[in-house]
């Protein structure tokens, strides 16, 4: 019986890793062991209940180093526990996703022992380390070491026989987020019990850390002035628990008409909420990825995006984080058509393929 454990800490990568845990175990003589880091203690609570799963291994690092956003404590944290946790499992492979400090530091603690490394949404690039900070400098290093990289698109293969990583390492498969939306309802659209929305009901979530301070404040501003300016228009604003975030938010839109804060809900029913949207303003990189499978536009309130493919197909646009760029995007929101190119983050087949490869690997 071979081992392969699958790590995690936030809720995009539960999401997105999910589909491809439920796949592995169909595998015959393949134990996958599912090891959640805690590092979005809060966004993680209940998740596992819409796939049908749950941890097999809890780290819980918040219980020793809290809230606190200290990126150097968090991911020495995270080191010391998946290399304790290695050294104890001994696994086969390490499979990590996506390019928060859980995954990157799973993949180093694998790396220090001589683990193969398999790396799910490599690839992803705007080659600036500020943005997203520090997700950019994150990815980059898991590339590096990553033994097999699985890619959403062909861009982003590109980007990695660009920087020296040898083409059969590298396989595109797919956004494994399609997956996820389409366990969640056999047609993401379909879950909508408990909510009626309105044509004119816009979704907002933001949280990244290059937007903190002063562009939050430019974003959150910018959302009061379109309310101004399109009457019928109601927005439902998922507010991200950090406080860095969270009061900011609160302050700025607690009192305004038109602006309904809610705490995150569970992702099944986020996904029913967004599905029945008009449409969606985040600078979330997952929900760029799953507008396209829910059919809505989504405009990136960031200054830089590494889903280049969601701009150049027309299901997203770049606004940035200044006034006059959030006005002329909300108008193409308004205007916006389905685009006739299909999905360009796959076909909801990318867990099936990506744990095809792992199992003949290891």
């Amino acid at each position: 019986m071979k081992t392969i454990v699958c790590c995690y800490g936030t809720r995009p990568e539960f999401i997105k890793i999910a589909p491809v845990v439920l796949v592995l175990r169909k595998y015959p003589g393949l134990k996958p062991v599912l090891i959640c880091s805690g590092q979005h203690r809060e966004l993680l609570e209940g998740i596992g209940e819409d796939f049908g799963l749950k941890p097999d291994i809890e780290l819980n690092i918040r219980k020793s180093i809290g809230n606190t956003d200290n990126l150097s404590e968090l991911t020495s944290s995270l080191l010391a526990e998946f290399s304790k946790i290695f050294t104890k499992i001994n696994p086969d492979g390490v499979i990590v996703q996506g390019d928060a400090a859980s995954a990157a530091f799973a993949a180093v603690a694998a790396f220090h022992q001589e683990l193969p490394i398999f790396y799910i949404e490599a690839g992803l690039r705007t080659y600036d380390l500020s943005q997203p900070f520090p997700e950019e400098g994150y990815r980059q290093m898991i590339s590096r070491i990553a033994s097999v990289l699985f890619c959403p698109t062909d861009i982003d293969k590109k980007n990695l026989l660009n920087e020296g990583i040898p083409g059969n390492k590298i396989h595109v498969v797919g956004n494994t987020v399609v997956d996820a939306l389409a366990m969640m309802s056999k047609g993401p659209t379909s879950s909508r019990q408990g909510w009626t929305l309105t044509d004119k009901t816009i979704v907002v979530t933001i949280h990244r850390r290059e937007n903190w301070g002063v562009p939050l404040k430019r974003i959150l501003s910018s959302l009061i002035k379109i309310r101004d300016d399109n009457p019928g228009f109601k927005f439902i604003v998922s507010v991200h628990p950090n406080p860095i975030v969270k009061n900011v938010v609160e302050n700025s839109l607690k009192d305004e008409r038109g602006f309904e804060l809610i705490v995150p809900p569970n992702y099944r029913k986020f996904i029913s909420i967004l599905g029945q949207s008009s449409g969606v303003i985040t600078d979330s990189g997952g929900i760029q990825e799953e507008a396209p499978s829910l059919k809505i536009p989504c405009l990136v309130v960031r200054e830089k995006t590494e889903r280049t493919v969601g701009l150049e197909a027309g299901w997203s646009m770049l606004a940035g984080t200044n006034e006059k760029g959030i006005l002329s995007g909300f108008k193409w929101l308004k205007d916006w058509r389905i685009p006739k190119e299909n999905n360009p983050y796959g076909d909801g087949k990318s867990a099936l393929k990506i744990a095809k490869i792992i199992y003949e690997t290891i």
